[in-house]
């Protein structure tokens, strides 16, 4: 039986481990965010958040009970991690709807010229 401790690092790890995970794809699974603008940026973001799950991943695999501080801190990072992949998510379903919703602008107001007539002048009336 697990001791709630134990119990809650387990919990705030394991939405750390995932949130992490949905953050990462959903950032650098994206060539156009603005992430890539800057190399070094995009370099510490994806070692920070790769260090971050794979330390939740291994506190899941240990069933370890820390410190309160550390269950307080890992609670924290959890919330923090899972509210940024939400807003991510909203944010890349926003950008896709706009997307689509430019494009189906575009092709609505486009019009599909099948023929040219001349125009009627007087010279070509018959």
């Amino acid at each position: 039986m697990l001791s709630i401790p134990t119990a809650i690092n387990l919990l705030a790890n394991c939405i750390l481990s995932v949130s992490s995970t949905l953050l990462l794809v959903a950032i650098f699974g994206n060539p156009e965010h603005p992430v890539w603008n800057n190399p070094i940026k995009a370099w510490i973001c994806k070692l920070g958040m790769t260090a971050t799950c794979c330390g939740a991943v291994l506190n899941i695999m240990t069933l370890s009970t820390p410190n309160m501080s550390e269950i307080l801190l890992n609670s924290g990072l959890s919330m923090t991690f899972c509210w940024l992949s939400i807003c991510q998510w909203e944010e890349n379903k926003r950008n896709k709807e706009l997307e689509m919703h430019s494009k189906a602008k575009i092709t609505r107001n486009s019009k599909v010229v099948k023929s040219v007539k001349k125009p009627k002048t007087l010279s070509n009336v018959k």
